[in-house]
């Protein structure tokens, strides 16, 4: 045997005290017969005619037996009031007979007896029930029957199994208030379930990790196990009723002997008249394995099952053996800030890993004064806070606990400090009063700042400190926080309250006029008791109004540009274009219209437009294309989508094809521009269009 198997051996004995366990296992009849309603006369079939709870129970007994954990098991009574039936071996609990009522009330109350009485590390209460009961007349009465109220340490696992959906919804108002998380609650239909949930239940007392999945007979599946896990724990039980399989497991050492092997079949002395077959054949079967395991070696475990027709249900449990510690001073005063750590401990070393730490719905709370504090991981696996004690505890020590806990883990650590009256506290802020000099408000938010020293007061090293602005101007805010690494060290090393608080005035945009007079900021002890010992520090400061360009010039600026670059776009592309195929021919005979050559308008002087201005043809008297329209006898003008319209400064007379003979052109006729292949004349030139 290895040196490491055999230490972890003695670790768990040394390390682990143990968990108490009392299983409340319902024996009641209609578990295994049918059942009929009293109000409608509906009849309900058996909820575990399998015998599936007593196969959890088996599971469970076998994965306890031979450890620190100690197995309690309770069945009810055989009448209103009567004892619970208490067995703990395997026979005892295959032998539990089956009773007429279903009463939760003994059962409960003597599980609540059996944990409240035990030492061992965990306790935790599983409670599996198909039925309503009888004896308990207010839902909320079944919580004080378990004693969850008057045992803050108690844990609760409770799995109920109904067939019927009428039935599981009136149990629940009765389940629920038996556990404290809701997560805690399992309700099945299906009694192939019913294992997989005890195996999370046993899982949920050893703080370890719960797997669960089918294997198919002939099939292995392999099991990944990594770090800081000291032991493999796998269950495999047979989903239906049928002959007994053979399951084998292997690891890193070899192959894995069972622990616990068996079935869920009964004695013939139980047997009810209405259910005859209860006990006889076919049965579910199980097989219990635990395995030590390397938690510094991940390693592969190998799960087969032999050839059947039958398929198994594999529960896996991956054993860390983690302990919560906390650290308290062991004495401190109300409205002091007493400095927390806590730790997960592996083995009597600091459990440190931040995969874990941020996996699962990791997460550290402090529970103190009805208080919950969540605490933050510094590095290193330690995890700190603070808390101010709020009242004194007049000579006994106020405890305080802390809950590591995930989806599957909850480790808590408690300790005691003892808390004295009130610290004396005066606060001697330096400088007071406190000036930030005089400045100009601008565009922007400006930001003034100044220190205020309290090592000087007394006690302020110790008691949490309120730093908060007062009667700022309008346009104006104060701020007041704490200097960030100015935090005292105290006699025993931990670090106190910040010495330093840094104060700030911002100007708005824009503001105008402000003037320090009446803004202070005020400092007092956190708690309520130090409210008439709060020193007020007036605040010196002149803010002079930013003046109206000294705070839009930049709105102004671009305004002006966005008004320059439109103008200058609108200048380029607004003005209109002669279409690219327009010509003109220009000659002093109208014969000669037909031998002189066409010109392109666009390429002519003024024929492209310009900034501002449309494109133009200008033709002079002497049939001159030129730029100044003012010369021009004929001004021709684009317009919008290729049209054009005369501008001409002289007489301008269009040719009457009917009449051979020219005509003066209307004003309306003028505006409505060219019309190509129409011989126009203006003063002695002949035009033509094209």
């Amino acid at each position: 045997m290895s040196l490491w198997l055999v230490w972890a051996m003695i670790w768990t004995v040394l390390a682990d005290p143990g968990s108490e366990i009392a299983l409340v296992l319902d024996n009641s009849c209609s578990m295994v017969v049918s059942t009929t309603s009293s109000l409608d006369g509906a009849t309900f079939p058996p909820n575990d005619p399998e015998r599936a709870a007593v196969l959890g129970a088996l599971v469970v007994e076998g994965l306890t037996r031979g450890t620190n954990d100690k197995l309690t098991v309770l069945g009810f009574g055989s009448g209103p009031g009567a004892p619970p039936q208490v067995v703990r071996s395997a026979a005892e609990i295959r032998a539990l007979p089956y009773v007429s009522g279903t009463y939760f009330s003994p059962s409960l109350r003597e599980a609540a007896a059996t944990l409240s009485r035990s030492s061992q590390d965990t306790r935790l209460l599983m409670f599996f029930t198909d039925g309503i009961p009888e004896d308990v007349p207010n839902p909320n009465d079944a919580r004080s029957l378990a004693g969850l109220d008057a045992n803050p340490e108690l844990d609760s696992v409770v799995i109920g199994l109904y067939g019927s959906d009428e039935i599981r919804d009136s149990a629940k108002a009765y389940l629920t208030p038996l556990v404290r998380h809701p997560d805690d609650l399992t309700l099945l239909s299906n009694p192939a379930d019913v294992v997989p949930a005890f195996t999370r239940g046993y899982a949920r007392a050893l703080g370890s990790k719960p797997l669960s999945f089918t294997l198919d007979g002939g099939d292995s599946k392999t099991i990944e196990v990594g770090r800081w896990v000291t032991e493999v724990m796998v269950v495999v039980a047979s989903s239906r009723p049928g002959p007994a399989f053979t399951a084998s497991l292997s690891g890193p050492q070899g192959g894995v002997s069972p622990k616990a092997t068996g079935d869920n079949g009964c004695p013939q002395s139980i047997v009810l008249s209405n259910a005859p077959n209860v006990c006889s054949d076919p049965r579910r079967h199980y097989a219990v394995f635990r395995a030590a395991h390397d938690p510094n070696r991940p390693a592969t475990y190998t799960l087969s099952l032999a050839q059947s027709d039958d398929e198994a249900q594999v529960g896996v449990i991956l054993r860390y053996d983690l302990i919560a510690a906390l650290d308290l001073p062991p004495k401190t005063e109300v409205g002091a800030t007493v400095p927390v750590r806590a730790r997960l401990l592996f083995q009597g070393r600091t459990f440190d890993d931040a995969e874990f730490f941020t996996s699962d719905g990791f997460a550290v709370q402090l529970k103190v004064e009805g208080a919950e504090i969540p605490l933050t991981h510094v590095g290193g696996g330690e995890f700190t806070g603070s808390w101010a004690p709020s009242q004194p505890g007049l000579g006994q020590p106020t405890i305080a606990q802390v809950v590591f806990s995930n989806q599957w883990l909850e480790k808590r650590a408690q300790r005691g400090t003892l808390v004295d009256g009130f610290l004396d506290l005066t606060l001697r802020p330096s400088p007071n009063p406190l000036e930030l000099g005089a400045w100009q408000a601008e565009r922007g938010e400006v930001k003034r700042c100044g220190v205020l020293d309290l090592t000087a007061s007394q006690n302020a090293d110790r008691v949490a400190i309120l730093c908060e602005g007062l009667n700022a101007p309008a346009g104006v805010t104060v701020s007041c926080q704490p200097v960030a690494g100015s935090e005292a060290t105290l006699k025993d090393g931990q670090k106190g309250q910040p010495q330093r608080y840094e104060v700030c005035v911002t100007s708005a945009k824009c503001c105008g006029d402000a003037s320090g007079q009446g803004a202070a900021v005020r400092l007092v002890g956190a708690h309520p008791h130090y409210a008439s010992g709060a020193v007020t520090v007036p605040l010196g400061f002149q803010v002079k109004a930013a003046g109206f360009l000294r705070c839009w010039w930049v709105e102004l600026a671009v305004g002006l540009g966005v008004l320059t670059v439109a103008f200058v776009l609108l200048g380029m592309l607004r003005p209109h274009k002669f279409d690219p195929a327009l010509i003109v021919r220009v000659a002093s005979k109208e014969a000669d219209l037909r031998r002189v050559p066409s010109l392109v308008i666009e390429e002519q002087p003024g024929g492209k437009r310009g900034f501002y201005r449309n494109a133009r043809l200008c033709v002079d008297g002497e049939g001159n294309m030129i730029r100044n329209p003012r010369k021009a006898v004929l001004v021709l003008e684009a317009g919008p989508g290729g049209s054009t319209v005369f501008r001409s400064s002289g007489a301008l007379e269009v040719k009457d094809r009917r009449t051979s003979r020219f005509e003066a052109l209307s004003a309306e006729a003028l505006s409505q521009g060219h019309m190509s292949g129409v011989i126009y004349r203006a003063g002695g030139l002949f035009i033509k269009f094209g």
